[in-house]
């Protein structure tokens, strides 16, 4: 008993550190939505050519900051952000393993994290201002969205990624983003193999 409780108690942890990573992946999303939702409070709409502030700042600027924050940079900077998505997921499996400890637990898991990883990539920018834009007046192919007072070019790139498809650097990122996995599934099912070895060994001895 004396050593399952702190077993217990560094999984349970674990796990919400996992649930917290997770959850920090989806901040641009989220924050897109919540200055969206605090504008309407204020009155504001997103289709209108009025600037919208919230505070010091206006709603336009922190949306934009966090569409670059989920990935619409520039072309020489996007490599780096997908190095970073592709780091930020290995820590999600280090976590992973420390919180979970069975296989299957493992396996699964680490392939939903995986998805979620790979469609935030692609189409989470596109997906988080689709819901809030206004269609009347987002015309992404010609003059951009307007958002709050203007056209930003990072709402007109939110919607080209998506419209565009899957680019080579975005299919060799998805491409990395498998790799890990199965590098992590076939570290998850070796370690148990040898702990089941390892215990039938044991087993044997002891008889």
């Amino acid at each position: 008993m004396t050593t399952d409780f702190p077993n217990h108690s560094r999984r349970r942890s674990a796990r919400w550190l996992l649930l917290l990573l997770v959850i920090t992946s989806l901040f641009p999303e989220i924050f897109i939505w919540a200055v969206v939702g605090i504008a309407g409070l204020q009155g504001c709409e997103s289709g209108k050519n009025v600037a919208c502030d919230i505070g010091p700042l206006t709603a336009r600027d922190m949306i934009e900051w966090s569409l670059t924050a989920a990935g619409i940079v520039p072309w020489t900077w996007r490599i780096y952000f997908y190095l970073a998505v592709g780091a930020w997921l290995i820590v999600c499996f280090v976590v992973l393993i420390r919180g979970w400890t069975g296989v299957t637990s493992r396996l699964l898991i680490g392939s939903a994290v995986t998805a979620l990883f790979a469609l935030l990539s692609v189409v989470g920018p596109w997906f988080a201002i689709d819901l809030v834009a206004d269609k009347s007046v987002c015309k992404p192919q010609t003059t951009g969205c307007l958002l709050f007072g203007g056209a930003k070019e990072e709402v007109k790139g939110a919607f080209q990624k998506a419209n565009l498809g899957i680019s080579d650097v975005e299919f060799l990122m998805l491409a990395g983003m498998i790799g890990i996995f199965i590098v992590f599934a076939i570290f998850v099912i070796t370690s148990s193999a040898i702990s089941v070895r390892r215990t039938v060994r044991s087993e044997r001895a002891q008889s």
